[in-house]
């Protein structure tokens, strides 16, 4: 690091710059304390000159980092997006996959609680400077190794305060290359391996998004659920903006993907549905509340960890999806939107078990699968609750030792004929020899036209179901 170095900054305008030139990004923390920011007022001085004395520790560590690879300009989000401007602040949210996916580096202060903590950090010295020992192998060989804390990749980077926050999930993965400033050491992260500072070895690449000729769709998708379960265990200060800090990432995807901005439903694929509806929250007993605006049937319509594993091509689906109307915005990648799903399917009443997260399927009761588990969205209900609730077969898949039978638990909104919100996800494990027998009595239990009221359907058809709107 170059100190005394003499620095000169100020905000410009990227379009009079080639498309070329070569620039750094930052990723850091805000934190409680008020951050050095471009402002309706600060804007003018600040493109002529920022002073130097104003900017936070974490800002100049990175900074200075920019002589050394002989870059001259550097993204970082408070200086270059107007925050007291929020058509500025939703202009430039939407070039954010761009922005991070361009830069030649990203600079993360990963071990840092805000921008005034700084890149560098004292760290373990067992981490930095590993214990070697040699001790002598059966044959009499020496051999060499070195001892350091346990998962240090899990400890100091996934686990950091940089990469609790959901807007730095996205720059993260959209970035060509990654160095984490954490509390032990330096660790470098790209598209291809994980490095540690002191350790050669390569980590799994893990959510890092890859070019398709890389990795087949079914991959890629399944690195989608991948970053949904990450983004869903991370903080965001304004929920409104969850959908915005995931829009670089579900833009990028659509364009690896080759399939249209239309193909992303509020955190979801329409080529992985309906199995993709099967997400699930972690926690069964946390309690938490609907954000506005969102359908019910997407897993950002909760704000809490969930856990999503679409298997695709391993699961027979028994809804069929006939169509999806999203509204509200014409930005389909950034703003919340309202959304329906209309579905043709397999539809039981359930009712309550005895048993705590279980529910009955009464109309399964004379071939003796009725019980089944149940994880809710939201707080537990109590007793006698849910005497309106139905189950919407999605799938079942099998093993040679177990069949799954999954769908959704849904309520009536009683507004219009037919429409439903989610309220949660129901599962049974079955025996698939015992069940095999009566698997076609199952289906056909699912529609039976005289077991659901005419005013809870749109239509019916008696090979797929009953149709129905999830909104």
């Amino acid at each position: 690091m170059t100190k005394g170095l003499s620095l000169s900054l100020r905000v410009i305008l990227t379009e009079k710059l080639d498309y070329y030139t070569r620039y750094l990004t930052v990723s850091h923390r805000w934190g409680k304390d008020p951050c050095i920011s471009l402002t309706t007022q600060t804007h003018d001085d600040y493109f002529k000159s920022i002073p130097i004395e104003d900017v936070p520790q974490t800002f100049l560590d990175a900074i200075r980092i920019c002589p050394a690879l002989d870059v001259q300009y550097i993204w970082i989000d408070s200086l270059c997006i107007i925050q007291d401007s929020r058509k500025d602040w939703l202009q430039e949210s939407a070039l954010m996959e761009s922005v991070y996916s361009n830069a030649a580096l990203n600079i993360a202060a990963t071990a840092s609680l805000n921008s005034n903590g700084g890149l560098y950090h004292s760290g373990d010295l067992l981490a930095q400077h590993p214990c070697l020992v040699q001790p002598l192998s059966q044959s009499g060989d020496i051999v060499s190794l070195k001892i350091s804390p346990d998962r240090p990749w899990d400890s100091f980077v996934e686990h950091a305060p940089l990469n609790a926050r959901a807007w730095v999930l996205q720059e993260r993965i959209l970035s060509p290359r990654v160095v984490h400033f954490a509390a032990n050491r330096l660790y470098w992260e790209c598209g291809y391996r994980k490095l540690a500072q002191n350790f050669p070895w390569s980590y799994n690449i893990g959510l890092k998004l890859m070019e398709t000729n890389k990795i087949d769709k079914s991959t890629a998708y399944k690195r989608w659920d991948d970053i949904a379960t990450k983004y869903s265990e991370c903080s965001i200060t304004i929920s409104s903006d969850r959908m915005v800090a995931l829009a670089g990432l579900a833009r990028h995807t659509a364009t690896l993907l080759n399939v249209s901005e239309t193909s992303y439903v509020s955190g979801l694929w329409k080529e992985t549905l309906p199995a993709a509806l099967k997400w699930r929250p972690q926690d069964r007993m946390s309690g938490t509340t609907r954000l506005n605006g969102v359908p019910t049937w997407s897993w950002l319509s909760v704000n809490k960890p969930i856990s999503m594993h679409t298997q695709l091509g391993n699961e027979q689906c028994h809804t069929i999806i006939k169509d999806i109307d999203m509204r509200g915005t014409t930005q389909l990648f950034d703003l919340i939107s309202e959304g329906s799903i209309f579905a043709t399917g397999p539809l039981f009443a359930v009712s309550q078990s005895s048993t705590p997260h279980r529910v009955i399927l009464p109309s399964l009761s004379q071939l003796g699968v009725s019980e089944f588990g149940i994880t809710w969205d939201q707080v537990l209900p109590g007793e006698g609750t849910i005497s309106s609730v139905f189950f919407l077969l999605i799938s079942t898949s099998s093993t040679e030792h177990s069949l799954c039978i999954e769908g959704l638990v849904l309520q009536p909104t009683y507004k219009k004929r037919g429409e439903f919100t989610r309220v949660g996800i129901a599962t049974s494990w079955r025996d698939p020899k015992s069940f095999q027998g009566m698997f076609e009595q199952f289906l056909e239990a699912g529609k039976d036209k005289d077991s659901i009221s005419t005013d809870l359907y749109m239509e019916f058809d008696t090979a797929t179901g009953f149709g129905i709107e999830v909104v």
